[in-house]
Protein backbone atom coordinates (compact mmCIF):
# COMPACT_ATOMS: atom_id res chain seq x y z
CA UNK A 1 0.00 0.00 0.00
CA UNK A 2 1.00 3.60 -0.51
CA UNK A 3 -0.04 6.92 0.98
CA UNK A 4 -1.37 9.86 -1.04
CA UNK A 5 2.12 10.97 -2.04
CA UNK A 6 3.53 7.49 -2.59
CA UNK A 7 4.93 6.70 0.85
CA UNK A 8 4.89 2.91 1.41
CA UNK A 9 2.60 1.82 4.24
CA UNK A 10 1.09 -1.20 5.90
CA UNK A 11 -2.64 -1.78 5.41
CA UNK A 12 -4.88 0.57 7.45
CA UNK A 13 -5.98 -2.25 9.78
CA UNK A 14 -2.35 -2.83 10.79
CA UNK A 15 -1.52 -0.35 13.53
CA UNK A 16 2.14 -0.13 12.55
CA UNK A 17 4.02 2.56 10.65
CA UNK A 18 7.50 2.42 9.20
CA UNK A 19 10.08 4.31 7.22
CA UNK A 20 13.30 3.32 5.50
CA UNK A 21 16.39 5.18 4.39
CA UNK A 22 19.76 4.19 2.99
CA UNK A 23 23.07 5.80 2.17
CA UNK A 24 26.12 3.96 0.92
CA UNK A 25 26.15 0.55 2.61
CA UNK A 26 24.03 1.69 5.56
CA UNK A 27 20.28 1.42 6.05
CA UNK A 28 17.89 2.81 8.65
CA UNK A 29 14.55 1.18 9.50
CA UNK A 30 12.15 2.86 11.90
CA UNK A 31 9.00 1.09 13.18
CA UNK A 32 6.26 2.63 15.32
CA UNK A 33 2.93 1.65 16.81
CA UNK A 34 2.13 5.31 17.64
CA UNK A 35 1.75 6.92 14.20
CA UNK A 36 3.59 8.01 11.06
CA UNK A 37 7.37 8.19 11.31
CA UNK A 38 10.21 9.39 9.13
CA UNK A 39 13.92 8.68 9.13
CA UNK A 40 16.94 9.64 7.11
CA UNK A 41 20.50 8.37 7.17
CA UNK A 42 23.40 9.88 5.27
CA UNK A 43 27.06 9.07 5.06
CA UNK A 44 28.91 12.26 6.00
CA UNK A 45 30.91 12.78 2.85
CA UNK A 46 32.34 15.62 0.80
CA UNK A 47 29.90 17.19 -1.62
CA UNK A 48 31.24 19.82 -4.00
CA UNK A 49 28.03 21.84 -4.16
CA UNK A 50 26.87 21.53 -0.56
CA UNK A 51 26.91 25.30 0.01
CA UNK A 52 24.78 26.03 -3.07
CA UNK A 53 22.41 23.23 -2.09
CA UNK A 54 22.15 24.70 1.42
CA UNK A 55 21.47 28.14 -0.11
CA UNK A 56 18.63 26.64 -2.13
CA UNK A 57 16.90 24.63 0.60
CA UNK A 58 17.97 25.82 4.07
CA UNK A 59 16.04 28.37 6.13
CA UNK A 60 17.73 31.36 7.75
CA UNK A 61 17.85 29.48 11.06
CA UNK A 62 19.43 26.46 9.42
CA UNK A 63 22.03 28.68 7.72
CA UNK A 64 22.80 30.24 11.10
CA UNK A 65 23.30 26.75 12.56
CA UNK A 66 25.88 25.94 9.85
CA UNK A 67 27.65 29.28 10.22
CA UNK A 68 27.89 28.85 14.02
CA UNK A 69 30.11 25.80 13.48
CA UNK A 70 33.87 25.90 13.10
CA UNK A 71 34.68 25.84 9.33
CA UNK A 72 35.96 22.25 9.54
CA UNK A 73 32.61 21.16 11.04
CA UNK A 74 30.32 22.98 8.60
CA UNK A 75 30.01 20.06 6.18
CA UNK A 76 29.02 17.80 9.09
CA UNK A 77 26.46 20.43 10.15
CA UNK A 78 25.10 20.45 6.59
CA UNK A 79 24.47 16.68 6.74
CA UNK A 80 22.98 16.96 10.25
CA UNK A 81 20.44 19.53 9.05
CA UNK A 82 19.80 17.68 5.78
CA UNK A 83 18.92 14.43 7.58
CA UNK A 84 16.69 16.31 10.03
CA UNK A 85 14.78 17.98 7.16
CA UNK A 86 14.45 14.70 5.24
CA UNK A 87 13.11 12.87 8.32
CA UNK A 88 10.43 15.55 8.78
CA UNK A 89 9.40 15.46 5.11
CA UNK A 90 9.28 11.66 5.12
CA UNK A 91 7.19 11.60 8.33
CA UNK A 92 4.66 13.80 6.56
CA UNK A 93 4.64 11.45 3.58
CA UNK A 94 6.04 14.18 1.35
CA UNK A 95 8.43 14.10 -1.56
CA UNK A 96 12.04 15.25 -1.66
CA UNK A 97 10.96 18.47 -3.41
CA UNK A 98 9.13 19.54 -0.23
CA UNK A 99 12.39 19.76 1.72
CA UNK A 100 12.55 23.48 0.86
CA UNK A 101 9.32 24.17 2.78
CA UNK A 102 10.61 22.60 6.02
CA UNK A 103 12.41 24.70 8.62
CA UNK A 104 13.89 22.12 10.97
CA UNK A 105 14.82 24.77 13.54
CA UNK A 106 11.19 25.63 14.35
CA UNK A 107 9.35 24.00 17.24
CA UNK A 108 6.87 21.39 16.14
CA UNK A 109 4.30 19.07 17.66
CA UNK A 110 6.49 16.26 16.31
CA UNK A 111 9.58 14.87 17.99
CA UNK A 112 12.78 15.13 15.95
CA UNK A 113 15.90 13.46 17.26
CA UNK A 114 19.26 12.85 15.67
CA UNK A 115 22.57 11.18 16.23
CA UNK A 116 25.93 11.29 14.50
CA UNK A 117 28.16 8.23 14.62
CA UNK A 118 31.58 8.23 13.01
CA UNK A 119 30.74 9.01 9.40
CA UNK A 120 26.94 8.70 9.66
CA UNK A 121 24.22 11.23 10.34
CA UNK A 122 20.84 9.79 11.36
CA UNK A 123 17.60 11.61 12.14
CA UNK A 124 14.12 10.39 13.10
CA UNK A 125 10.80 12.21 13.25
CA UNK A 126 8.09 10.65 15.41
CA UNK A 127 4.63 11.67 16.67
CA UNK A 128 5.67 11.21 20.31
CA UNK A 129 8.88 12.09 22.17
CA UNK A 130 11.79 9.88 21.24
CA UNK A 131 15.49 10.35 21.90
CA UNK A 132 17.90 8.84 19.44
CA UNK A 133 21.22 7.87 21.01
CA UNK A 134 24.18 5.79 19.94
CA UNK A 135 22.71 2.97 22.08
CA UNK A 136 19.61 2.95 19.83
CA UNK A 137 21.68 2.36 16.72
CA UNK A 138 22.85 -1.09 15.82
CA UNK A 139 25.32 -1.51 13.00
CA UNK A 140 25.49 -4.90 11.41
CA UNK A 141 29.01 -4.99 9.99
CA UNK A 142 28.49 -8.21 8.10
CA UNK A 143 25.68 -10.64 7.56
CA UNK A 144 26.79 -14.17 6.76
Amino acid sequence: MYGEQGKPAFSPDTRLWFNLSHSGDDIALLLSDEGEVGCDIEVIRPRDNWRSLANAVFSLGEHAEVEAEHPEQQLTAFWRIWTRKEAIVKQRGGSAWQIVSVDSTLNSALSVSQCQLDTLSLAVCTPTPFTLTADCVQRLESIA
